[in-house]
């Protein structure tokens, strides 16, 4: 399955680890991650904001590892699976709706 990891999902995982940082690792070893262009920019968009100042190795890191491992798509990549929260701290990949 193709995800794409949104840029909430990878500060949460830099900063704190937790159910976030098990999104990663399972995305990173049993899903294959899509980026494009503008999503490695809204990635590095984050790594410069001063809130992130202290989380910025982490969040290079998984960006790395992210690059690393990604099938590239130089199309829109809305149409794919997208890795989402719920509000129960628990993490699902959401489908995106059927058009019509």
């Amino acid at each position: 399955m193709r995800v794409v990891v949104d840029c909430n999902v990878l500060v949460s995982a830099a900063r704190s680890g937790g159910v976030c940082g098990r999104v990663v690792i399972e995305v990173t070893r049993n899903r294959e991650v899509v980026l494009s262009e503008a999503v490695v920019d809204e990635y590095e968009a984050i790594t410069r904001r001063s809130a992130h100042a202290r989380y910025r190795d982490g969040l290079r890191a998984i960006i790395a590892e992210f690059e690393r491992i990604a099938v590239w798509s130089s199309q829109r990549i809305s149409h794919l699976v997208s890795v989402t929260l719920t509000t129960k701290s628990t993490w699902r990949l959401r489908r995106p709706a059927a058009r019509s």
